[in-house]
């Protein structure tokens, strides 16, 4: 859940497992965003933002309902946010109810923003004590 997962020969992978659900992350630029390989089970795949496409190989059918698809060219034209038509790949596999809009995601920070917020954190805990102690003084007097 909340994954950002991009560049990958295969973004995730289910090997002989059962019962997985599969929502809100979002793949892009990946062979195959997701391989499913003798799983079985009751397997969902929903609210995903989906660049590649999803292999199923010896398996039960997940349920793949609800995704952004970045190849997508259906209309929306009740306005609900739901494609009108499915999107169908592989000519097996559908998802009945296709987002027009990509799936909101947590953002990626880069690894320098934590100095910053650390230092600004500090200065305003120094700032907050002074101001504490100053109060505590006045009252005591």
């Amino acid at each position: 859940m909340n994954n950002y997962i991009r560049n990958c020969g295969i973004g995730i992978e289910f090997l002989g497992t059962f019962d997985n659900l599969i929502e809100y992350n979002t793949f892009k630029n990946n062979d195959i965003d997701i391989a499913i390989n003798y799983v079985l089970g009751n397997n969902l795949i929903t609210y995903n933002n989906l660049d590649s496409y999803v292999q199923v190989w010896m398996s039960d059918q997940p349920t793949i309902d609800m995704n952004y698809w970045a190849d997508y060219n259906g209309t929306d034209n009740d306005g609900d946010g739901i494609g009108d038509t499915a999107y169908f790949y592989h000519d097996i596999l559908q998802d009945s109810h296709p987002l027009i809009e990509p799936v909101p995601v947590i953002p990626e920070f880069p690894s320098w923003i934590i100095l910053p917020l650390f230092l600004m954190a500090a200065f305003v805990a120094v700032i907050f004590k002074k101001r504490l102690s100053q109060s505590v003084t006045r009252c005591t007097k």
